[in-house]
């Protein structure tokens, strides 16, 4: 769905068309809205997890990192 977009259905004029969205604009890449948040939480019942970063593009989160403290 990243790549080749999404088929939506749309009620123009009264009657109900199908259209392709893209998720991510791949030509113009200024035109996403790109988003990286430190310790963002994601609660699933009662499992909460926080990873270091997370990367967002046009609010869909696509990159997941866990840092950790070098050691000597």
């Amino acid at each position: 769905m990243l790549v080749d977009g999404l088929e939506v259905e749309t009620l123009e004029n009264g009657q109900q068309t199908g259209r392709r969205v893209q998720l991510v604009d791949y030509a113009n890449p200024e035109n996403n809205n790109w988003l990286t948040v430190n310790q963002f939480t994601v609660q699933d019942g009662p499992v909460e997890r926080r990873p270091d970063v997370l990367i967002f593009i046009n609010g869909l989160p696509v990159a997941i990192f866990e840092l950790k403290n070098l050691k000597d």
